[in-house]
């Protein structure tokens, strides 16, 4: 049986990957002989000879935070030497605990990150051939590693001379400038009420970790504890599952955890949402800013643009689909690289900056010499829209300093954001007064309430059939489609 060691456990989170070495190592033997048993010096090189040989496979290409595959095949390992006869300890250690050729302290396999042990009696005609499986996340940048085998149990002690293996080292530890955000959260609910979530991020980074959570909007059996909440400590990972959730309408939420680049505590991301679902026997409501009533043909700004479609995910079933294609139509978004659009994503700060600067046309921006917001470095793929944002005053950032740029939008902030540009480029007014009907859950006491009724008076949001607002929850990028569309109808003049 393979045996992982609780201190791999506690030392995973890592991004790495091998140095580049060879898919197959061959152990040299030393060129002395030594009898059996004599021992050595721990630090110093054993020079007492074996004839045993070893080599170890492993994959060309290594991702550390994967799963990766050693393959160690031996020879000679029979009675012709005494070492052998308990068999032989299969480990991965660090160099400071084994070092391939020198003597060691070790006690024995539980000294091991990893460890296997091949009995005496399976090694046929003095071969053996063992795979170990190294799981994802496990080492750590900077360190060197021994993987190989030596002998099994009180023979260990002693017998270093009949040690075989390889050395790799890790690369140094990757620098990350930005907080990474999860895509495509989504949820399933099985027969026994069991809730899997599952997210993408196309890649794994040293240190990372996730904290995943459903959370229960309406229709809760649970009167209290209507969130539950897990850490996933790999950065590999993309699943948890929750065990019998209570009937009701939930979310789930996934949010990145990164070290801090000063070693304190974590920087927190984003978190993003799934589409609303059901546990138990519930009704879950249609969620999502609604289309409206006005013909589809009179619901986008004059202008001749061809409707055909552009993105892989977004089709003529999506209820936003005109209004999507209208923005790539205008240039106001490109979408990404694989040519999908990600309508339900949430649109972050940085792409509502990159939205403004092209329905403002896209406008010559003069660049300072030094960035505006601490985390927006001038290399930045939005930063010249991000200044421009700034510049206009459509955005003043964060007390700190900072512009977060992969912040989710909340559809309070967006309103502001709209509010803003039209006073400054469409030159209207301002007021909202008179209200004639105010959002269920948007009093005269909630933060951008002026610009939320704003919003609702020039025709821009429609909120939902519930008469709600819900100003705290992230804009999903195919609303936001829908609110550039309906700014450029009513006030534009694209």
């Amino acid at each position: 049986m393979i045996k992982t060691r609780p201190a791999l456990a506690l030392g995973a989170s890592l991004l790495l990957s091998f140095s580049s070495v060879p898919a197959s190592f061959a152990a040299p033997t030393a060129p002395a002989h030594v009898s059996v048993n004599s021992g050595c010096e721990p630090g110093t090189p054993d020079t007492r000879h074996s004839n045993v040989k070893l080599t170890v496979e492993a994959p060309e290409k290594l991702d550390p935070t994967q799963p990766m595959t050693f393959t160690l095949r031996g020879e000679g390992y029979d009675e012709s030497e005494p070492a052998a006869r308990n068999g032989v300890y299969i480990m991965i250690t660090t160099t400071d605990v084994w070092k391939i050729g020198q003597c060691s302290d070790m006690k024995g396999d539980g000294d091991a990150l990893i460890a296997d042990w091949i009995p005496a009696h399976l090694i046929k005609d003095g071969k053996f051939e063992r795979t170990i499986t190294v799981p994802g996340d496990t080492f750590k940048s900077g360190k060197s590693y021994s993987i190989g085998a030596a002998a099994a149990h009180g023979l260990v002690l002693t017998e270093r001379y009949f040690d075989r293996g390889i050395t790799i080292t890790m690369p140094e530890k990757k620098a990350v400038r930005e907080v990474p955000v999860p895509t495509n959260v989504r949820a399933q609910v099985d027969s026994r009420r069991n809730v899997t979530v599952n997210w993408d991020y196309p890649e794994n980074i040293e240190g990372m970790e996730w904290r995943v959570g459903i959370e229960c909007l309406e229709q809760c059996a649970a009167k209290f504890n209507t969130e539950r909440s897990a850490d996933k400590w790999k950065s590999s990972d993309r699943e948890h599952i929750f065990d019998d959730a209570d009937a009701g309408v939930y979310i789930a939420k996934v949010q990145t955890m990164l070290p801090a680049a000063d070693g304190n505590g974590y920087e927190e991301g984003s978190v993003v949402t799934s589409e609303p679902f059901g546990v138990g026997d519930v009704k879950v409501p249609v969620y999502g800013e609604h289309p409206g009533t006005a013909p589809v043909e009179h619901q986008l700004p004059k202008g001749e643009w061809e409707l055909k479609r552009t993105f892989s995910d977004v089709d003529e079933n999506n209820r936003f689909y005109i209004n999507i294609e209208w923005l790539a139509a205008t240039g106001i978004t490109t979408g990404y690289a694989d040519g999908t659009f990600r309508p339900l994503d949430h649109v972050e700060r940085a792409a509502m900056a990159a939205y403004f600067y092209r329905l403002a046309g896209s406008p010559e921006v003069s660049l300072p010499a030094t960035s505006p917001f601490r985390d927006v470095a001038p290399d930045f793929p939005f930063y010249k829209e991000i200044v421009w944002m700034h510049q206009q005053g459509i955005t003043t950032g964060w007390k700190d300093g900072t512009f977060r740029p992969h912040d989710a939008v909340n559809r309070d902030a967006m309103a502001a954001f709209f509010y803003r540009y039209a006073q400054k480029f469409s030159h209207v007014s301002g007021d909202v007064l008179p209200i004639d009907q105010e959002f269920a859950d948007v009093s005269p006491t909630t933060q951008f309430h002026t610009e939320i009724m704003w919003m609702r008076k020039q025709g821009i949001s429609t909120g939902w059939e519930d008469n709600t607002y819900r100003p705290w929850q992230p804009v999903e990028r195919q609303a936001m489609a829908a609110f550039i569309s309906r700014y450029e109808l009513n006030l534009g003049d694209r």
